[in-house]
């Protein structure tokens, strides 16, 4: 059978080869020249080879490769590169060389060639650069010559074996020693909730409780997160039910993991991880578990976009941000593509989609509209806490809640005799002053430094406040931080009874395109996941966004939002392309606008590209070969 395979280095290559199963081969691994290979399509001919097929079934479906062609030609990728980008590293093994002990009796060696043999023996097998970095080429290169160490290549796999333990003494033995393990507080007893048993039985589906009707091919479920999730887990029970399977895509970790406990005990073994923090065998038990099993709940991160899920009736997209990769690729048109390819419905669930899609025709909404109370209080510039908020926390401190600021760190570094906030030197965003004053730092690209001013050289003082300095001002207003959580940004991995933003104003001093939509996004993500109370900082004196806050009105805003960024030509209406290019490349020939800001030897260029022209301009920009290249 001639075989067409996709290469780790975005190449292709066809080759003659025995295929050992009926059925399609597309989607098969192979094991080829020390690397893994993925069979994408059959060829006209090809060249004889031996092969190795690893698995008995396919790792992945025709209709994953095709949406993800789909995919890369809309961004001007290849297809090929965006494959292993998506590859699980578990399902990609290689053949690599290894430093291992050889059986040569060891005799007539000096201590340092004694001490090496068994660091690499206890060790089993090292890398050859590793093990000469610690103790030398030269000790390495003569064990090497004697034959007391070899080279040996060996393919880099998860462990497939499962290790079991037999106790060897009788159990009545086993328990007393325990016991004198735990009298001399060696060991400790706790206790854990099974999980299967269900501690939320709110939550249960209750016979002769009326289900809701299914959602349609494109629907977004949107508003209070308790509401959006409750509608979820009655969607999805149903649809296991009736055998169907669905991806549930979360790019958040925290809320993956929350996903999990509240899923588990209503779907039990129905529902399967595939995620970073599912390792080696037991991700690729549940991988392959998709393939043969229906009436599944697949909870994934990136990782799961290719998992050949069989009988996949839904896709859910999760969470309140775009998943991108760092080429600027948005994986919801994968997932989109994906669900076309599958005849599966696609859903978004989110406090508040992208606002592209508020608004959309053919999609069929179901807004949960927050019940909590939305309070505004006016802060003075210098306060950390206005009176009003701290009489409203103190009133709330027998409940759960929530404190906002949306500022790492201790408070902004602030020049006073340059007169400015200081601004970091690698990538011009503004640097954080540590708590104890003695370094800066940029929460973008890692840049430190002691806590002086890169221009003048004189000491920096705080300006603003971050989270840090609202812990240190509870603390010290309260005497307390019992039932208080501190974050920068309202996540949707638990849901309080209050929420408190001391500031968040800075969102809308960026000024960028989207900056109105990032911070009501972020107002109304903490009043969905509050609920009682949201109390919201400002020291602004007019600001409309709140005003569509409290009065819960997001179509007014998205409306008003999209007709000023259609005036504008903006996004959702064209597409912005962000670029690090090296001076002298040129853009006058593409039909695009061009703004550039100049930075020593390289210019940073932002176009703005009409939607139809979008992925002729993109085929175009890869040519150029940017250093660096983001879709906005």
């Amino acid at each position: 059978m001639n075989l067409k395979l996709a290469l780790p280095n975005g190449r292709t290559l066809k080759v003659k080869a025995h295929f050992p199963y009926n059925g399609s081969p597309i989607g098969y691994r192979v094991l080829l020249n020390g690397r893994t290979a993925l069979v994408v399509g059959l060829a006209q001919e090809g060249q004889e080879m031996p092969l190795e097929f690893p698995d008995r079934v396919p790792i992945t479906t025709e209709k994953h490769i095709t949406a993800l062609l789909d995919t890369a030609s809309h961004y001007a990728l290849n297809p090929w590169l965006l494959l292993y980008k998506l590859l699980p590293s578990a399902l990609d093994w290689r053949e690599e060389e290894y430093i291992v002990p050889s059986e040569k009796p060891q005799t007539f060696l000096d201590k340092k060639s004694l001490e090496i043999l068994d660091w690499v023996r206890h060790r089993r097998k090292v890398k050859e650069e590793s093990l000469k970095k610690r103790f030398g080429d030269g000790p390495v290169m003569y064990l090497l010559g004697l034959g007391f160490l070899q080279r040996r290549r060996e393919w880099k796999i998860p462990e497939l074996v499962d290790k079991l333990y037999r106790l060897c003494i009788p159990l009545e033995e086993a328990l007393r020693r325990l016991e004198r393990l735990k009298k001399k507080d060696i060991l400790q007893e706790t206790e854990e909730v099974v999980p299967q048993v269900s501690i939320k039985p709110g939550l249960l589906r209750q016979e002769g409780r009326a289900v809701l009707r299914p959602l349609g091919s494109r629907s977004i479920l949107m508003g209070s997160w308790q509401g959006v999730s409750h509608r979820l887990l009655e969607e999805l029970q149903a649809l296991v039910e009736r055998r169907g399977s669905a991806l549930l895509f979360c790019d958040n970790t925290e809320l993956l993991k929350a996903l999990y406990h509240e899923l588990y005990p209503l779907l039990g073994d129905r529902l399967l991880v595939l995620s970073s923090f599912v390792k080696g065998k037991e991700f690729l038990k549940n991988w392959f578990r998709c393939v043969e099993e229906e009436g599944l709940v697949v909870l994934g991160s990136r990782l799961s976009l290719l998992a050949p899920i069989k009988n996949l009736r839904l896709i859910v997209l999760l969470g309140d941000r775009a998943p991108r990769l760092q080429d600027g690729t948005d994986l919801r048109h994968l997932l989109f593509e994906l669900s076309r390819y599958h005849g599966a419905n696609f859903c978004i669930a989110s406090p508040l989609p992208p606002l592209s899609l508020c608004l959309k025709e053919g999609w069929e909404r179901e807004v949960f509209k927050p019940t909590s109370e939305a309070i505004v209080v006016r802060r003075k510039p210098e306060e950390v806490l206005a009176p009003n908020t701290l009489r409203l926390l103190k009133a709330c401190l027998g409940e759960e809640n929530l404190i906002l600021v949306n500022k790492v760190g201790y408070a902004y570094a602030y020049c006073k005799a340059c007169g400015y906030v200081v601004e970091c030197p690698r990538c011009g965003s503004f640097l954080t002053l540590a708590k104890d004053k003695s370094t800066i730092f940029c929460n973008s690209c890692g840049y430190k430094s002691p806590a002086v001013c890169p221009e003048c050289g004189r000491e920096l003082s705080e300006l603003g406040f971050g989270v840090e300095k609202a812990m240190e001002e509870v603390k010290n207003s309260l005497g307390t931080l019992t039932n208080i959580d501190f974050n920068t940004a309202p996540t949707l991995d638990r849901v309080y009874d209050n929420v408190f933003v001391l500031h968040a104003d800075n969102i809308l001093s960026v000024p960028w395109y989207d900056s109105a939509e990032r911070y009501f996004s972020y107002m109304w993500t903490a009043l969905s996941i509050s609920k009682k109370k949201l109390v919201v900082q400002t020291v602004l004196e007019h600001n409309p966004l709140l005003e569509f806050l409290t009065t819960r009105d997001w179509e007014g805003f998205c409306k008003e939002e999209l007709e000023r960024r259609r005036e504008e030509k903006l996004p959702p209406f064209s597409r912005l392309i962000k670029l690090e290019a090296i001076k002298g490349l040129e853009f006058s020939q593409l039909p695009v606008e061009i703004s550039r800001k100049n930075a020593g030897d390289t210019k940073e260029v932002l176009l703005k590209v009409d939607t139809k022209n979008f992925s002729s301009v993109m085929r175009s920009l890869r040519s150029l070969r940017a250093k660096s290249l983001q879709v906005l």
